[in-house]
């Protein structure tokens, strides 16, 4: 057993180690504003670091930060070079390849400022010491890069026998290009990460109070950094065992749930003019948010089959840009890779040993709380945008929920090869992935 802890520890400082060179290798070799809508996140950061909680539509930036932004035109391994320095351009014209950068904008109002507190934080010492907008900008990629490093540590610590197959994700290239960036998605990945080791923690150990607290508090910051009804069917996920009752199992629910619809409620309302601008700009683009929302109220089972039809056309476009998809076009590692990453994802998460065996119940429920995920993506395009919006990289926050079900126990790996496994292919997928990334911006 002592022998088991340290090899579990000797991985967990391996895969840290790992997971920190290559998120800051990816920062780095990244140019800037050139992981989607970076460019919006950036401004929102920059704006919750001047105490501006509630974003709004056109903000009023300094000259140095608007020359900074239009200095890097979105989409940049197509155009492989910079921008000319021009301060007659607006600062939100969609001139120098900056077509989505006012739509962003307004999109990133609707975050709760949560979602952007260690990039803010990081913005605002960095403004206090009179540092450049290069400066800034690394500075908050580096804070959200600590933050996904700290999420994976407490994920591994609180669930250790899982940590594998939360390691594997966590060095997926487009986890590590999702959370090397200024954007809400860091912590909203992160503070997933934490839920899910916690609610496996409750289930295998029942250790009590603190457990439960940090439950809680995962759940209402989860709805906060980003919508996600799927936590709502996550509830049903922690476990009975843990309580002295089904009834104060599901006064505990009750609780959570309730705390969590309130917070996102007063968010919604503070942020309403957001939202409705953001309606504005997607009525201006052709797509009526409330007539679309309607067809769904009123005809659900010929928009659901629409839906169906759409992810099964399409659901292999979203495993490959989830495994290893950067940029704003998705261009991406040879193909080829894909599948080797896709099965050793799979191979881990079904043959990792210990923990309780899954109940056919409690399976269901986990995939059902990737189903709702995968569901609401569909749902939230329809209403806002074309379909072909929906990206791999949206399923990251959730995907833990749709591995973990495959865990059984009838065939397992021993956690030493499996280690050896996830940390050596890590390394190899990381490494190639850097240096695609520079032949993509560089050459």
């Amino acid at each position: 057993m002592e022998h088991t802890k340290q090899q579990d520890r000797h991985f967990d400082r391996w895969a840290l180690v790992l997971i920190g060179a290559l998120i800051v290798a990816f920062g780095v070799v990244v140019p800037p504003f050139q992981v989607a809508d970076e460019h919006a996140h950036f401004i929102r950061a920059y704006e919750v670091s001047r105490g501006q909680w509630v974003g709004v539509n056109a903000p009023v930036l300094p000259a140095d930060v608007i020359r900074y932004i239009r200095h890097y035109p979105e989409k940049m391994e197509w155009l492989k070079k910079p921008n000319p320095d021009d301060d007659s351009v607006a600062p939100f014209s969609p001139v120098g390849d900056h077509y989505w950068l006012g739509r962003g904008v307004i999109a990133a109002n609707v975050y709760c400022p949560i979602a952007y507190l260690p990039a803010s934080l990081a913005m605002l010492v960095g403004r206090m010491a009179g540092a450049s907008p290069a400066i800034l900008l690394y500075a908050a990629r580096f804070a959200d890069a600590v933050l996904f490093l700290a999420g994976c540590y407490l994920a591994m610590r609180a669930a250790p026998a899982y940590r594998l197959t939360i390691a594997a994700v966590a060095l997926l290239p487009t986890t590590l290009h999702q959370c090397a960036a200024v954007s809400a998605d860091v912590v909203t990945v992160s503070v997933s990460f934490v839920l899910v080791a916690l609610l496996l923690r409750l289930r295998d150990c029942s250790d009590g109070a603190r457990t439960k607290i940090g439950l809680a508090v995962t759940f209402v910051l989860l709805v906060l950094c980003k919508l996600s009804p799927w936590a709502f069917v996550a509830l049903f996920l922690i476990s009975p065992k843990a309580f002295a009752s089904q009834k104060q199992w599901l006064s505990y629910i009750a609780v959570v749930a309730a705390l969590m619809l309130a917070c996102a409620g007063l968010w919604h309302v503070a942020s309403a003019s957001s939202l409705e601008a953001f309606r504005a700009v997607r009525l201006a683009d052709g797509f009526d948010m409330t007539a679309r929302t309607q067809e769904i109220l009123q005809h659900p089972f010929r928009v659901g089959l629409f839906l169906t039809t759409y992810f099964l056309r399409h659901f292999p476009r979203y495993i490959v840009t989830w495994l290893g998809a950067f940029g704003w076009t998705h261009f991406y590692i040879p193909l080829w890779i894909q599948p080797i990453t896709l099965l050793l994802l799979l191979v881990v998460a079904a043959t990792e040993a210990g923990g309780k065996t899954f109940s056919r119940i409690e399976r269901l429920l986990w995939v059902a709380v990737f189903a709702v995920g995968i569901v609401f993506i569909h749902l939230a395009l329809f209403v806002s945008q074309d379909l072909d919006g929906v990206q791999g990289r949206y399923l990251t926050p959730f995907c833990l929920f749709g591995l973990l079900a495959l865990r059984q126990t009838r065939f397992v790996v021993s956690r030493a090869t499996l280690a050896r496994v996830v940390v050596g292919y890590g390394l190899v997928h990381g490494v190639v992935s850097v240096i695609w990334l520079v032949g993509a911006y560089y050459y």
